[in-house]
């Protein structure tokens, strides 16, 4: 029975994410693929969290190969996200998969992210100057 048990955490620790990193429009466009939870979230945070920094803090989070995600999943996206605003930045998130964009609508946090159908939306939407939303929310 431990040999059994060996095998299935062995193979639990092995379906951690995937991420790749490339540039595009003054972004830092991170893909991930695979499952983001508890096993995973450590690995992950310590690879995302190196991608906001002072004058290079604009980043989209492509989600459509996210097969997996729980609440250690989405505290790093929330830390990322805050890393990001602290620096003067922006995090969007692009392209849910279905059970993702689920977890983030169940949780409140869909109200937190910018999200966008694709990373080129995302990509591509100008935000509304600051300026601008202060006025409009006091009226």
């Amino acid at each position: 029975m431990g040999g059994r048990r060996w095998r299935r955490t062995k193979s639990i620790m092995s379906l951690g994410p995937a991420l790749s990193v490339r540039g595009q429009d003054g972004y830092a466009i991170a893909t991930i693929s695979g499952e983001t939870g508890i096993a995973s979230a450590p690995v992950l945070r310590e690879q995302l969290a190196g991608l906001p920094r002072p004058h290079a803090s604009r980043i989209v989070i492509d989600l459509s190969g996210v097969t997996f995600c729980d609440a250690s999943g989405l505290a790093v996206l929330v830390a990322v996200s805050r890393r990001a605003g602290l620096l003067g930045g922006v995090l969007r998130l692009a392209a849910p998969a279905p059970l993702t964009a689920t977890v983030l609508r169940l949780t409140g946090l869909e109200s937190r992210f910018e999200m966008f159908p694709t990373v080129p939306e995302a990509l591509a939407h100008r935000p509304v100057p600051r300026n601008r939303l202060q006025s409009s929310a006091r009226q």
